[in-house]
């Protein structure tokens, strides 16, 4: 076996200068991405933040700004309102014609918002948008001597400006020379995206045109300094498949573990990787269990029918990790210095990359998400959509996903690259998708500093340290799912030492703008120097790139095992943290971090030796011997648990302790299926043919029947839920769930009554210790599930 090792070498994968932002003479000119919008129709601009602003920085803006920013939510209310015209007046709008949105099918017959309609009403119309692309024409053709010395600028663009007075600027603006320096991209949400290549001079000009609301420089966004740190380049490699073994191990138990899980059946593939073993268990801990347990458990739905979007640098899908026999896996499109969108059989559609130094981040991208042997969700489906890292082309890559993907409800979107730049047309893109349904995750980045803040630090560039001023872009907005990394920095299969295995890893980014962490070391399909050298080479690698598809696979099968529901991102976020292990990441105090490491919803841990030293889910369900008691957060027996933490399914309890359940709840129909009841308004979270669960202490709980049958909802005209009906929303008042095509009330679980100034503003009050993100005449606000809330 050829081992071939590259211990800490960083890739210089973002040397390579891309295509699309190309050198010229001339550095004054560069490429832009321009927003339009018809300032006679409409007088706001939708954003999706409420920037922090020092009060001079607040009174500029205001002197230059054309178009009043609008929060999206602020939209929703306005059209959904029965006082619509008075919540326009209170936003200082003239969009009157927002009001009559109630009557044309914007609004859906269940109360929520049609978003497709939505955009279609709000995106500017072709003639305006006509009308300001012969305007930059001309622009550009006055000011043609303002470029200087430009190879960009070609002898037919020169020519063009001769030509001038014998043709219309329209057929100026659609000649294929002059589309390299100006061209319409596409339209999202209510703007019109238009890429231009400007002088310094056109571009002042430009900016401050009345119907262009940004003007911004393109740029790279590149993917993070991913180490590779082996690679392994032989013929074949040492792995079992995951079909059903003849004889199979006899330390775990598939009964218990798909009655724990809920899953339709499960699979298990034995002494894998450990990024794929450490999810599909709770913490482990040596002195608990005899010896690790190197399987990986998973649902046999593994993603099937989802559909895993990978916006990144390419695929060798020749590589016997991407099977094809129950699933599509294939390059759909490339965005560079030409856009192509690849055809089932053309040479492109099954493997492809656009930069030679770059193709492997892909390959081990969708490996890790969706690969036969390396991946979590190996029955997905898997799409390449290939971008060069520039902000216009991975604005492309968004708008294909967006046009093309089947299911919204059912599209896992992966983005493992970021910056320390926030993007108007990006933040509008991705909400757009998420307020269609798409479940977006990004890598919270490698730069061991903190990806949530707006304040200087220092950070490698290229090689060189910059200091950034802004939160890690696309991870930091609101409608995604951002990634963190842990340290499990094991390249021998069996883990031995756990003295960091589930610290923060030392290059990963951290902050409260993180939703999760994940494995951060990885085997995975490695494409080599060359695609004709062979189809197993694998390698080794750590960063953030990889701990985010880890999280996209989990979400990936969790849509696949629960066909009923209509995820998002607000559903599959909290899926994917009620499943999460908690207080296991050793050192996230210390960087602000949530201390929540992903799980695919198995938690037992068991032994692969069958030798327990402790007790509970953390050491294969055993029972404390005599009378000592079970701890629930540790694993450990002994009497100093009896009080306090206590399990009484694995040991002894006193009576005065309940760990918080009612103490007359805690004798229940679920206490003979190994179970302890729920305590009182608790949500029902699945319901099976013994009765309705909740989820207590990261583990199943039955529910008493609420014989009263009230619920909160019904002071608000609405219904209370059947037994059954799953939690879909979560707001102010209590959980929600849909019945008959209409919202109802979950029973028991109400909000306790709150009481800060937001309230009578239509807005909850913020949870204790929530951070101030905005302040204004009213009082200070916080945000929280992403919509504004009262401290």
């Amino acid at each position: 076996m050829k081992l071939i090792s590259f211990i800490l070498i960083l890739i210089g994968i973002n040397n390579v200068l891309s295509a699309a932002v190309q050198e010229n003479n001339n550095n004054n000119n560069k490429f832009y991405i321009i927003s339009i919008k018809d300032s006679n129709e409409y007088s706001f601009n939708i954003e999706f933040n409420k920037p922090k602003e020092t009060r001079l920085e607040k009174k500029a803006f205001q002197r230059r700004r054309r178009f009043t920013p609008l929060h999206f939510n602020d939209v929703k209310n306005i059209i959904k309102s029965k006082h619509c015209l008075n919540e326009i007046k209170e936003k200082n709008i003239n969009d009157t014609s927002l009001c009559n949105f109630q009557k044309d099918g914007t609004i859906l017959k269940n109360g929520k918002l049609n978003f497709v309609q939505l955009e279609k009403k709000l995106k500017p119309k072709p003639k305006f948008v006509k009308k300001q692309m012969n305007k930059f024409a001309e622009l550009i053709l006055d000011h043609i001597d303002t470029y200087q010395k430009d190879d960009a600028i070609t002898e037919e663009v020169q020519s063009l400006m001769r030509k001038r007075s014998e043709m219309s600027y329209e057929d100026i603006s659609n000649n294929e020379a002059f589309s390299k320096i100006l061209t319409e991209a596409f339209s999202v949400l209510d703007v019109t995206v238009i890429y231009a290549y400007l002088s310094e001079e056109l571009y002042n000009i430009i900016k401050d045109l009345p119907d262009v609301v940004s003007c911004n420089e393109d740029v790279v966004i590149p993917f993070p300094n991913d180490t590779i740190i082996s690679i392994n380049d032989t013929n074949t490699f040492e792995i079992k498949s995951d079909k059903k073994f003849e004889k199979r191990a006899s330390y775990y138990d598939l009964y218990d573990i798909k009655r724990d899980t809920n899953w339709s059946d499960v699979t298990v593939f034995e002494n894998t990787y450990h990024h794929l073993s450490l999810i599909s268990q709770s913490k482990y801990d040596r002195n608990l269990v005899g010896k690790y347990d190197r399987n990986f458990y998973y649902p046999i739905s593994a993603g099937r029918g989802v559909d895993i979007y990978i916006l990144d640098s390419g695929i060798y899908g020749d590589h016997i990790d991407f099977d094809t026999g129950h699933r599509t896996v294939s390059c759909d499109a490339m965005f560079g210095k030409t856009r192509v969108i690849n055809q089932p059989g053309s040479s492109n559609y099954k493997n492809c990359y656009l930069e030679n130094e770059l193709k492997f981040h892909g390959s081990m991208v969708a490996s890790v998400a969706a690969g036969k042997y390396f991946g979590v969700a190996k029955n997905a489906n898997i799409h390449m959509i290939v971008h060069d890292r520039t902000a216009l082309n991975i604005l492309y890559a968004y708008d294909y996903v967006k046009k093309y993907a089947k299911n919204p409800h059912k599209t896992v979107i992966n983005l493992s690259f970021g910056n320390y730049i926030r993007i108007p047309e990006e933040e509008k893109m991705i909400n757009s998708l998420a307020e269609m349904g798409f479940i977006v995750i990004a890598a919270a980045g490698n730069d061991y500093t903190n990806a949530c803040t707006n304040n200087p630090r220092q950070v490698k560039q290229e090689g060189q340290t910059v200091t950034v001023t802004s939160k890690m872009y696309p991870a930091a907005y609101s409608n995604v799912i951002a990634v963190g990394a842990t340290n499990n920095d094991i390249q021998s299969l069996d883990v031995t030492n756990v003295s960091n295995l589930y610290n923060v890893a030392s290059f990963s980014n951290y902050g409260n703008c993180l939703d999760i962490f994940g494995p951060g070391y990885v085997y995975g399909a490695y494409p080599g120097y060359d695609y004709r050298n062979n189809n197993s080479i694998q390698a080794y690698a750590g960063g953030t790139s990889f701990s985010c598809p880890i999280v996209a696979g989990v979400a990936a099968s969790i849509i696949s095992e629960h066909p009923e529901i209509e995820f998002n991102v607000t559903i599959l976020r909290q899926w994917l943290l009620d499943n999460a292990v908690r207080n296991i990441i050793g050192n996230s105090s210390q960087f602000d971090s949530p201390d929540i490491f992903l799980n695919n919803g198995k938690k037992t841990v068991y032994s692969a030796n069958d030798q327990y030293n402790g007790c509970g889910i953390l050491s294969g369900k055993r029972t404390c011997p005599g009378d000592n008691c079970c701890s629930a957060s540790t694993g450990y027996c002994g009497r100093n648990f009896c009080d306090i933490d206590c399990q009484s399914e694995f040991g002894y309890c006193n009576n005065k302790n309940n760990n918080s359940y009612d103490d007359n709840q805690k004798n229940c129909w679920s206490s003979n299926l190994g179970y302890s009841c729920c305590p009182s308004g608790t949500p029902v979270y699945f319901t099976d043919e013994n009765g309705d669960w909740g989820i207590i202490n990261d583990d199943w709980c039955g529910i008493v029947d609420n014989s009263s049958g009230y619920c909160f909802s019904e002071e608000l005209g609405y219904p209370c839920c059947s037994s059954g009906v799953l939690v879909y929303e979560k707001d102010e008042h209590g959980s929600w769930g849909i019945e008959n095509n209409d919202w109802c009330g979950i029973i028991g679980s109400e909000s306790k009554k709150q009481d800060c100034f937001s309230i009578p503003l239509g807005y909850p009050c913020c949870s204790e210790g929530t951070p101030e993100y905005y302040t204004d005449e009213n009082g200070s606000w916080g945000v929280e599930n992403d919509d504004w809330c009262g401290l």
